[in-house]
């Protein structure tokens, strides 16, 4: 057998039939006809005449108990504060464009390596996903650079280019 529920006293049920007549919204009105059958009535009772759960009838009396009036009003939810935002998003941002890490040395970001940075930049914990989702609503992406052999020489592909041109002879049909 559970613990025995806390029914409503009389002074609380009096301030639920003062709150009743002022108020106009049909939730606070159904929520505090509840905290008053409540303490005449079962929660069980109550809460089949409602339509609601025994829980939630218990759950409204205690909310005016301690709140008052307020407490049985829906509360806001809002939203989960992004994990990267401020500072850290336009330094992740100036990152991306200008190509460079945060010591300014030339980069080329992946979504891990990008992680990575953040948490040791700023100490700042964030996964793969949720780093390409903040990416995304700053309109950016990471580029993935065309790949190259290690032992490529820069000043012979540069001269290649150059010559490239010169050494072509054109192309002689054959009849």
């Amino acid at each position: 057998m559970g613990r025995k529920k806390k029914s409503v006293d009389s002074e609380t049920t009096e301030r639920a039939k003062e709150a009743l007549a002022s108020v106009k919204e049909w939730k606070l009105t159904r929520r505090l006809i509840g905290v008053i059958s409540y303490s005449t009535h079962s929660s069980k009772q109550v809460a089949a005449m409602l339509g609601v759960s025994a829980p939630n009838v218990i759950h409204w009396a205690a909310k005016f108990k301690k709140h008052g009036i307020d407490g049985l009003r829906d509360q806001p939810k809002g939203h989960r504060k992004p994990i990267l935002d401020g500072q850290a998003a336009e330094a992740v941002r100036g990152w991306i464009v200008g190509a460079v890490d945060a010591k300014g040395r030339a980069a080329h970001w992946t979504l891990e390596k990008l992680c990575l940075a953040v948490r040791g930049e700023f100490g700042i914990e964030i996964k793969k996903s949720a780093m390409a989702n903040k990416l995304k609503s700053m309109k950016l992406s990471v580029r993935r650079p065309r790949p190259f052999h290690h032992k490529t020489d820069e000043k012979l592909k540069d001269d290649f280019k150059k010559n490239e041109r010169s050494r072509r002879e054109p192309c002689q049909r054959r009849r």
